[in-house]
C-alpha cells in the first residue's frame, strides 16, 4: 500500500525517513501525521501517545520538534483570553537550556508566554537577564519587547495605556508620561533606540520614540571627542590655578636662622665621652 505522508519531517543526519525504503519509516510517517490531525482536533491526549512514541526513535531529533512539544501542554480555557501557563515557561526553559543554537528564539517565545501569563515583572527581569550578553543584544526584537516592556511597567496603575485620550493623542503627537516612572521610561527610549541601531528600518520602534517625545539631551548632545577633553583640560586648569597661592619670586634668607636650628637639636655624644 502506498503512503504520502502529508506533513514534512526532518530526520537526523545521515538517516532518512522516506516511506518507501521500510515498513518502520512509514510508519514513524503515519505517526507524525496521525500527531498533527489529533493537534488541529483538538485531542491532545491522542497526541501525546503519537509524541511519546516519535520521541522514542532513532531517527528523529525530538529538539527540531519543541514547538510540537509546546503545543502538546493544555492551556487555559480561551473564554479568559489567556492560553499560557506556568507549564509552558517551565518547558522552555529547559528546551533552552538543551538547544544552544535556538536561545535566542526560545528566549522570544518564554517572553511572550509570561506576557500571556501577565507576568510583565518577570518577563523584563527574564529579559534583562540576558538582553546584556552576546548575541542577545544584537538581536533588535528583544531590545523592541525590553522596550514596551519597561514603558508599560513605568505606569502608575495596571493595565493603562496611558492618561491621554486618543483624540489627545492625535492632536499632540505624544503620550502624557508626567506621572509615569521615569527611570522606567528612559530605560525604554534607550531599549528603542537600540533596536533602530540595529535595525533602521523598525518602524514600531520609531513610532514608540516619537510618542514618548525626545529628551533635551538627545536634542543637544554632549560635546565629545578631542575638542571636549581640551575644555576639560582648560577647566581643570583654571581650578587648580584658583586654588595656588603666590609665592614671592625672592626670599631673604637669614643664615642666622639656620645656626638657631642647630643648636636647638639634640646632639649624639659616643659612649665613654665625658665633658
Amino acid at each position: 500500500m502506498s503512503f504520502t505522508p502529508l506533513f514534512a519531517l526532518s530526520p537526523r543526519p545521515h538517516r532518512t525517513l522516506l516511506p518507501s525504503t521500510s515498513s518502520r519509516k512509514q510508519h514513524i510517517r503515519f505517526t507524525y501525521d496521525l500527531l498533527h490531525v489529533c493537534l488541529q482536533r483538538g485531542d491532545l491526549v491522542r497526541a501525546r501517545r503519537a509524541w511519546s512514541i516519535l520521541v522514542k526513535c532513532s531517527e528523529i531529533d525530538w529538539r527540531t520538534l519543541w514547538a510540537v512539544g509546546l503545543a502538546l501542554i493544555p492551556g487555559r480555557d480561551e473564554t479568559e483570553g489567556r492560553r499560557a501557563t506556568r507549564e509552558h515557561v517551565n518547558y522552555l526553559k529547559r528546551v533552552r537550556l538543551q538547544i544552544p543554537h535556538l536561545q535566542e528564539t526560545l528566549l522570544k517565545e518564554t517572553i511572550l508566554v509570561l506576557i500571556d501569563l501577565g507576568e510583565y515583572q518577570e518577563a523584563l527581569d527574564e529579559l534583562d537577564l540576558y538582553i546584556v550578553t552576546m548575541p542577545f543584544d544584537q538581536n533588535p526584537v528583544l531590545h523592541l519587547y525590553a522596550g514596551m516592556l519597561w514603558l508599560f511597567t513605568a505606569q502608575p496603575r495596571a493595565g493603562t495605556l496611558s492618561d491621554s485620550t486618543p483624540e489627545e493623542l492625535a492632536e499632540s503627537g505624544s503620550l502624557n508620561t508626567s506621572n509615569w516612572n521615569a527611570s522606567r521610561v528612559a530605560a525604554s527610549k534607550r531599549h528603542f533606540r537600540r533596536a533602530i541601531a540595529l535595525d533602521p528600518g523598525n518602524e514600531f520602534a520609531s513610532g514608540w520614540l516619537d510618542w514618548l517625545g525626545y529628551d533635551i539631551a538627545e536634542i543637544h548632545p554632549v560635546a565629545s571627542g578631542l575638542g571636549a577633553m581640551d575644555d576639560e583640560d582648560e577647566e581643570e586648569g583654571e581650578s587648580k590655578e584658583e586654588h595656588l597661592i603666590a609665592l614671592p619670586i625672592k626670599m631673604d634668607i637669614d643664615p642666622s636662622d639656620d645656626d638657631d636650628e642647630d643648636m636647638a637639636r639634640p646632639n649624639k655624644r659616643l659612649r665613654g665621652y665625658a665633658k
